[in-house]
């Protein structure tokens, strides 16, 4: 989830409920960027990989630029 937030707050940051199979960043436009997509792939996606996998995502710009996510693909996966 990405919210429309610069960087969370002190208070935010230790009241805020973290569950395990939630993923949560901070972005000025509130809007999923190359960055957090990429981060999101690495940190989330991949992670939970355990060989193929198809995601589906929309034709925003930020979801066309595969060879960017290929780049950070860890070897062991197809």
């Amino acid at each position: 989830m990405c919210v429309e937030k610069e960087v969370f707050g002190p208070i935010v940051s230790k009241t805020m409920f973290k569950a395990d199979n939630l993923y949560i960043t901070a972005s000025t436009s509130g809007k999923m960027t190359k960055k957090f997509y990429l981060e999101w792939s690495e940190k989330v996606l991949f992670p939970h990989m355990e060989d193929r996998c198809i995601l589906l995502a929309d034709s925003w710009k930020t979801f066309t630029d595969q060879d960017a996510v290929i780049e950070l693909k860890p070897e062991e996966l197809q």
